[in-house]
């Protein structure tokens, strides 16, 4: 935590506080999230994201998530509502399905054009890739997948 703590104060995000209990289910949150669209998505993420690594009270529960994203100037009622829908839930689940079968295993993790990039401390490479500066090519990949093996772990 004290990693994630630098990290976040070297990126300018403040407060960072460890959440209500850990680990936690964010699925109401996920949901959430799921459920507003267009610019107002990221009013609902930066209230949930702050509700648990903010000092706050959690997202766990609907009551919490409702007032979080009241707070943020949308309709938290209705947002809570809409996570109950199959359609939510159903696109939550396809989204993790995808996301673990492209070896997806934490967060923040991009997928672009097949190549992920992982952990916040990888946003350097992810900008290379995008503006064509990928220092390691496609040979280079090449070679180290078909390195033979000259030692046995057991």
């Amino acid at each position: 935590m004290k990693d994630v703590v630098r990290k976040a104060h070297a990126l300018g995000v403040s407060p960072v506080a460890p959440p209500p209990s850990h680990p936690f289910s964010p699925l109401l949150a996920l949901r959430a999230i799921l459920a507003v669209e267009g610019d107002a998505r990221q009013r609902a993420a930066d209230a949930l994201f702050s509700a648990v690594w903010g000092g706050g009270p959690g997202v766990e529960t609907p009551t919490v998530v409702e007032a979080r994203l009241t707070e943020a100037g949308l309709d938290g009622a209705a947002i809570v509502e809409q996570t109950k829908d199959a359609c939510i839930k159903a696109r939550l689940r396809d989204g993790t399905a995808r996301a673990i079968e492209a070896s997806v295993f934490g967060v923040p993790t991009m997928l672009v054009e097949g190549e992920l990039f992982f952990g916040v401390d990888s946003l350097p490479f992810l900008e290379q890739f995008l503006e064509g500066r990928d220092p390691v090519s496609a040979e280079d990949v090449a070679r180290w997948a078909t390195l033979p093996a000259s030692a046995s772990r057991i």
